[in-house]
C-alpha cells in the first residue's frame, strides 16, 4: 500500500490534462481587501473518467458510459453533480446512460431558473425526476445521483446524495466529511427509477427526498472528491486520502487535473484486477459473499478548487477538460486517448490538446511493489512531447 500511495503521489504531481473523475478543492475563506470589498468563493473544476467498455461507448459531453455529470454556475452558486445509470437495464435493451444523462442535463438547466435555492440541492433532484416522469416518450431506467452546491453568500457547501455515488472532503490530511452509501442490500443502492408499464412492483424506486443531505462550511485548502462508485469500489480510502493530500492548497488547474487523471487511471486498472482485494470485495465478504478482485465499472472523478474573488471584481476563473476520444485501449492498464484542456482566467485563456498514453502494466494487486506508470503527452499544435515515469 505504501508503495502504491507513493507512486500515486508522483502521478498526481506530474499527470497533465484530462477529464472526468472528481476532485474538488474548495477554498472559500471570506476576507476584506484594501478596497473594502468582501471576497466571495467560487470553484475551479476539472474532471476525468473512462467508460467500462471502450468498444460500445460513444463519447458525448457530460457522459462516460452509463455515468453522467454536469457543472454550472450562477452569480451566487457553483453547482455540479454526478449520476450513475443502473447497468442491469441493458439486458432489457435499455441504455441506462440515457436516464442518468437526462437527470444531469435537467439539473443543470434548473440551476438557472429564478426559483433555484442553493441550500436545497435535493430540490434539483426532485424536480429533475418529476420532469423525467412527465416525458411523453418514457425514459426507462434507474440511476443514483449526487449533487453538490457551493453557496457563495455564506461560503457553505450543500449536498444531496442518493445511492452509492458520493464525495470525500479532505482537510489537513484527514477526511473531514464524506457521504454515506445508501443500500437496500449489498450492491443494491437507492435509486431513482422509471420501469416499463406494468412492472412497477418488480423495480426498486426511491424518492428523491430519501437522499442524504449535508451542509458544511469550507476552508481554504479543503479538497473535495466527487465521484461515482467506480472510484469508491476500487480505490482504498487510504490511497484516496494520500492522493488528495497532495493537492491541498493547489490552485493550478493543470495540477488538479494531474491528480484527477491519476485517480481515474488507477481506479480503472484496479477494477480489472481479478486478484486485488478491492473495497468492493471487502464489502462483499462482510455480506458473506466470497469474492476477490475489483469491480469493472464506468469511472467518473470530479475535481474542483475553491478560490476567493472580491465583490465588484471582473471575471472569474474556470477550467474544463475533456477526453475527445480513446484512440486505443490496449488492455485495462494501457490507455491511449486524445484530450482537450481549456483554462479561463480573469486575464488569460489557455488551450491545449494532448495525446496521452498511460501505462500501469506493472501495478501489483498486492499494492506492495512500486509500479512505473509511463505517461506520454504530444501537443497537437507544436508537436511537444514528454515522457514521464515515476521512480521507485
Amino acid at each position: 500500500m505504501h508503495s502504491l500511495g507513493r507512486s500515486s503521489k508522483l502521478i498526481s504531481r506530474r499527470l497533465l490534462c484530462s477529464r472526468f473523475s472528481a476532485l474538488l478543492e474548495a477554498a472559500t475563506h471570506v476576507i476584506s481587501n484594501s478596497a473594502g470589498h468582501r471576497s466571495r468563493p467560487y470553484f475551479i473544476s476539472v474532471v476525468c473518467g473512462f467508460p467500462k467498455d471502450f468498444q460500445t461507448s460513444n463519447y458525448k459531453p457530460g457522459k462516460y458510459g452509463e455515468d453522467s455529470w454536469f457543472k454550472t454556475s450562477t452569480p451566487n452558486a457553483d453547482v455540479l453533480g454526478v449520476a450513475d445509470g443502473v447497468g442491469g437495464w441493458r439486458i432489457y435493451g435499455v441504455d441506462p446512460g440515457e436516464f442518468s444523462s437526462f437527470l444531469m442535463k435537467t439539473c443543470e438547466r434548473l440551476v438557472h431558473c429564478v426559483d433555484f435555492n442553493p441550500q436545497r440541492p435535493v430540490n434539483l433532484l426532485s424536480f429533475s425526476y418529476c420532469e423525467l416522469l412527465e416525458q411523453e416518450k418514457p425514459i426507462i431506467g434507474s440511476s443514483t445521483a449526487c449533487v453538490l452546491v457551493l453557496d457563495r453568500e455564506n461560503s457553505t457547501v450543500y449536498t444531496a446524495n442518493l445511492g452509492d455515488s458520493g464525495f470525500v472532503v479532505v482537510r489537513k490530511g484527514r477526511i473531514f466529511h464524506k457521504s454515506e452509501e445508501q443500500q437496500h442490500c449489498f450492491n443494491t443502492p437507492f435509486q431513482l427509477s422509471l420501469p416499463p408499464p406494468g412492472c412497477h412492483h418488480r423495480v426498486l424506486s426511491d424518492s428523491p427526498h430519501s437522499a442524504n443531505t449535508l451542509s458544511f462550511p469550507v476552508l481554504v485548502g479543503d479538497v473535495i472528491l466527487l465521484a461515482t462508485d467506480g472510484v469508491f469500489d476500487n480505490i482504498p480510502e487510504t490511497l484516496l486520502v494520500e492522493t488528495l493530500k497532495e493537492v491541498e492548497g493547489v490552485t493550478d488547474p493543470v495540477k488538479l487535473q494531474m491528480a484527477a487523471n491519476s485517480l481515474a487511471a488507477i481506479a480503472r486498472a484496479l477494477s480489472f484486477d481479478k486478484d486485488f482485494m478491492s473495497p468492493f470485495a471487502i464489502n462483499a465478504r462482510r455480506n458473506n459473499i466470497y469474492t476477490t478482485g475489483g469491480k469493472p465499472d464506468d469511472i467518473t472523478v470530479f475535481s474542483l478548487v475553491g478560490q476567493s474573488i472580491s465583490e465588484g471584481a471582473v471575471g472569474s476563473c474556470k477550467a474544463s477538460s475533456g477526453i475527445k476520444r480513446v484512440l486505443r485501449a490496449f488492455d485495462p492498464h494501457n490507455l491511449l486517448f486524445e484530450q482537450d484542456f481549456q483554462y479561463y482566467g480573469d486575464t488569460k485563456r489557455q488551450s491545449f490538446n494532448y495525446t496521452v498514453y498511460i501505462s500501469l502494466a506493472n501495478m501489483n494487486h498486492n499494492l506492495d511493489v512500486s509500479f512505473i506508470p509511463c505517461l506520454y503527452y504530444k501537443h497537437r499544435d507544436n508537436a511537444y512531447e514528454a515522457k514521464i515515469m515515476t521512480k521507485t
